[in-house]
């Protein structure tokens, strides 16, 4: 069945099952493919009770908005309905030769708070406008570009 997906302010990811909206504790992770995956940190009674896999797969292209916020737009499955946008409100904290570093704060329903690093992973060019730009390495030879306005040396 094929579920709606959004994410709060505070970095929580929402399930929609028709008009039933189902807010389970959880985390973003990022895997070494640069998949966004959604942990859910709820006992099996809970996840069976709305039929929740441990783990959400979510399939997408990745972005940066104005506010700098991370945004993963979802991608048409047999599991996801396409052009929902998940906004992560992380701060980027590094740079790395083939890397991203984000931090990432998530509170969860008992009101503690958790921050996670996510990672991910590409390489650094120019495009032909001089822009520096991070291609978000993808399975096979796909990729999401992140474009950064601005001088640079």
């Amino acid at each position: 069945m094929k579920r709606r997906y959004r994410t709060t302010k505070n970095n929580r990811l929402i399930v929609q099952r028709g008009k039933e909206q189902i807010d389970p504790d959880g985390t973003f992770v990022i895997e070494d493919d640069n998949k966004l995956v959604y942990v859910i940190n709820e006992p099996k009674v809970f996840r069976e009770q709305y039929d929740l896999p441990q783990r959400i797969d979510l399939t997408g292209t990745w972005s940066l908005n104005e506010n700098h916020d991370i945004v993963f737009t979802l991608k048409k499955t047999k599991e996801q309905y396409a052009a929902e946008e998940l906004y992560l409100k992380a701060e980027l904290l590094d740079t790395r030769g083939d890397a991203l570093i984000f931090s990432l704060g998530t509170t969860e329903k008992s009101g503690k708070q958790i921050i996670r690093l996510l990672q991910l992973r590409g390489k650094w060019q120019a495009d032909r406008h001089n822009r520096l730009c991070f291609l978000v390495q993808k399975s096979g030879s796909t990729h999401d570009t992140f474009t950064f306005e601005g001088t640079w040396e």
